[in-house]
C-alpha cells in the first residue's frame, strides 16, 4: 500500500478502534452521519479522475451545510459523540480544500501534486525520498497566498489528529522490539512524513505570504479534540499496521 493512502486509512480506522471500550454504547451520530458520507469519507486520491469526484462534494450543499455548521446539524451528534465524529468531518473537508484549491491565477495549489506523488511511493520510501517531497511543496506553495492558508490548514489538523490519535508515531521501546524489519521502515517512513508536515506546516506560517497564515476552518475542530477522553495506544496502531501489512 502506498504510505500516503495507508496514513489516512489509519486515521480513518482510528474512529473504528475509538469505539474497543464502548462495545455497549451505540454511536448514533456515526450511524446518522452515514447519509452524509460523500462529504467526510476521504480517499486519497491518486489522479485527476478521483480527484474530480472528490472536489464535486465541497460545492454539494448539504455538505457546504455540514462543513459549515459541523455535525451539530444532527441531533444524534449533539452529545458526547459528536467531537470524535467531528474529527474526521473536519479533516476530510480541510484535506479536500487545500486539494481543490486554486492559486490566485486560477491554477491548481501545489498540494495537489504532492499528495499524487505521495500516493505513487511505495510504503516505506526513504527520508531523503520524503524530504525532498515536502521541500518542493513548500517552495511552491510559497508563491501563492492563498495556497500557503489552505496547506497549512490541511498539515496543521492532520498534525493534531496524528499527535492525538497516535501520538506523533511513536513507539515505546518494547514495542520497537516487537516489530520485523519490514514495520520498523514503515514506522520510520510515517514519522518522517509526519515530522515533514510539521516542519513544513511552519516554514509556510513564518516565511511566506501572509505571515502566521492560518485557516479559519480549522479551529473550531482542533478545539474539539481537548474534549475527548478516550486515547488510542500506539499498541493499537501496531495491529494495525501488521493488519493492513497482511491484507496488501
Amino acid at each position: 500500500m502506498k504510505l500516503f493512502i495507508l496514513i489516512f486509512n489509519l486515521l480513518s480506522i482510528s474512529s473504528v478502534l475509538s469505539e474497543v471500550k464502548h462495545l455497549n454504547k451505540r454511536d448514533l451520530c456515526a450511524f446518522e452521519l452515514q447519509s452524509y458520507g460523500e462529504c467526510y469519507l476521504y480517499a486519497s486520491p491518486k489522479d485527476e479522475n478521483e480527484l474530480a469526484v472528490t472536489c464535486q462534494t465541497l460545492n454539494k450543499e448539504k455538505c457546504k451545510d455540514l462543513f459549515k455548521k459541523g455535525v451539530s446539524i444532527i441531533d444524534e451528534c449533539k452529545g458526547e459523540n459528536g467531537p470524535k465524529n467531528e474529527i474526521k468531518v473536519k479533516l476530510a473537508y480541510l484535506q479536500k480544500k487545500a486539494l481543490c484549491e486554486k492559486d490566485e491565477k486560477g491554477n491548481s495549489c501545489p498540494y495537489k501534486d504532492f499528495i499524487f506523488k505521495g500516493n505513487s511511493v511505495n510504503s516505506s520510501p526513504t527520508a531523503d525520498i520524503i524530504n525532498g517531497m515536502f521541500e518542493s511543496l513548500y517552495t511552491e506553495t510559497c508563491k501563492s497566498e492563498i495556497c500557503t492558508s489552505a496547506t497549512v490548514g490541511a498539515l496543521d489538523y492532520l498534525i493534531e489528529s496524528i499527535d492525538y490519535n497516535y501520538n506523533g508515531f511513536n513507539l515505546t521501546s518494547i514495542e520497537e522490539k516487537e516489530l520485523n524489519k519490514e514495520e520498523k521502515e514503515l514506522v520510520e517512513s510515517m514519522k518522517s512524513y509526519y515530522n515533514g508536515c510539521k516542519e513544513t506546516s511552519e516554514k509556510l506560517k513564518n516565511e511566506c505570504p501572509p505571515k502566521n497564515a492560518t485557516n479559519p476552518d480549522q479551529s473550531n475542530g482542533i478545539e474539539n479534540l481537548k474534549y475527548i477522553s478516550i486515547q488510542y495506544t500506539f499498541s493499537a496502531l501496531v495491529l494495525v499496521l501488521t493488519w493492513i501489512y497482511i491484507l496488501y
